[in-house]
């Protein structure tokens, strides 16, 4: 039985592919999405219990996806993930609603227990 379901949109595939394995092996379901619009798909095919979602897309910014997100499902925790931190990112990632904020260096040691994200 899984702890919770993840999905994980980043366009890296060494980050993306390392955050399912890492998460999958602490016994967490994982989906993963490569785009924003792909990951709206997955959205809105099931629920998840959190979304690990990159600021830099392809298709999108992730901050603009976030307000989407934000709209969709108010209550969906939220992590941004992001090669190059900034305050002024972390600062906007917070005021768009994200949960929390992570460079991506940090982001498998910073998700290896994402329980303490669940929403009680």
């Amino acid at each position: 039985m899984s702890k919770g379901a993840i999905l994980v949109v980043d366009d890296e595939s060494e980050i993306r592919e390392g955050l399912e394995l890492l998460l999958t092996s602490e016994g967490y379901g994982v989906s993963s999405a490569e785009t924003g619009e792909s990951g709206l798909g997955k959205l809105g095919e099931q629920p998840f219990d959190l979304l690990l979602l990159d600021v830099s897309l392809p298709d999108r910014n992730g901050l603009e996806l976030l307000r989407e997100v934000r709209r969709r499902d108010p209550d969906l925790p939220v992590v941004l993930i992001t090669a190059y931190g900034s305050i002024d990112m972390a600062r906007a990632a917070f005021k768009g609603g994200a949960l929390d904020y992570s460079t991506e260096a940090r982001a498998e040691a910073a998700f290896e227990f994402p329980e303490h994200y669940r929403q009680e």
